[in-house]
């Protein structure tokens, strides 16, 4: 499990970059773990990308190709990208 010191540490080094609009961090389950977002905003993103993190990881391990570690979704509006580790998802908003 990871530590509430490093998930607020990283959402405060994360936010400081230029054209972040949010960062959301959720269990590997999917389940919100800290966010700036509201609350809504946030349970709607870490539902969509769990299931896209889910499904993307079936591809990889169904082609052999290794593990999924990092994913971006580009979008006209924003751009999500999303870091897949064992314990946890950390998604950012741009």
């Amino acid at each position: 499990m990871i530590s509430q010191k490093w998930i607020k540490d990283t959402i405060e080094r994360l936010t400081s970059h230029e054209g972040v609009k949010g960062v959301v961090i959720t269990s590997a389950e999917g389940i919100p773990l800290s966010s700036t977002l509201s609350s809504d905003e946030t349970e709607k993103i870490a539902a969509f990308v769990t299931s896209i993190v889910d499904k993307a990881r079936k591809i990889i391990n169904e082609l052999g190709t290794g593990k999924l570690n990092f994913l971006t979704v580009d979008a006209s509006k924003k751009e999500l990208l999303i870091a897949s580790e064992k314990d946890y998802i950390l998604i950012v908003l741009r």
